[in-house]
């Protein structure tokens, strides 16, 4: 393929031979997102997951912690987060995450998708606002399994390869 699309993309196929995990993580994501916003073309749920997972140290260090609710994130796609990260053993973050959406919905249950695009980051109750914060900071500690997501999202990507598609 190789576009320059604002960064060159390796061909989808040439993609499958890169040995090293981080490597292949960060080429897969490149080609997910020239998919998804260039060529305009649908995702699978594998796929979809694979990119925003991809791109989510990147949108923390750039927008945020809390703009991954706000703003990066539908509802559907914080469940689907939560899900995969269990999937790939990063379950420390996983129950971060989940807790962290259980403050912002307001700790509401049966929250719709469109309650849940109406809710802002910045008017929490106290208690909840600083533990938000707190998650914040463990969810992007030096120990974070966050920095761990591009050799584990090769080997999920690699699970379900049938699920990718050129």
């Amino acid at each position: 393929m190789n576009s320059h699309w604002p960064v060159p993309i390796k061909a989808f196929d040439e993609i499958w031979t890169i040995a090293n995990k981080e490597e292949f993580a960060y080429e897969l994501g490149k080609f997910i997102a020239h998919k998804r916003h260039a060529r305009k073309l649908p995702l699978s749920e594998k796929e979809h997951v694979f990119g925003i997972l991809s791109d989510m140290q990147a949108w923390i260090e750039m927008e945020g912690f809390h703009d991954l609710f706000y703003q990066a994130y539908k509802l559907s796609d914080c469940v689907l987060v939560e899900k995969t990260m269990r999937e790939i053993g990063t379950e420390r973050l996983a129950k971060l995450f989940a807790e962290a959406k259980h403050i912002y919905t307001r700790h509401k249950t049966d929250i719709t998708e469109e309650e849940f695009r109406k809710l802002e980051p910045f008017d929490l109750p106290e208690g909840d606002g600083a533990r938000f914060d707190e998650i914040a900071k463990e969810f992007y500690g030096s120990d974070s399994q966050l920095f761990e997501l591009g050799d584990r999202l090769a080997d999920f990507a690699r699970k379900h390869r049938a699920e990718f598609y050129p």
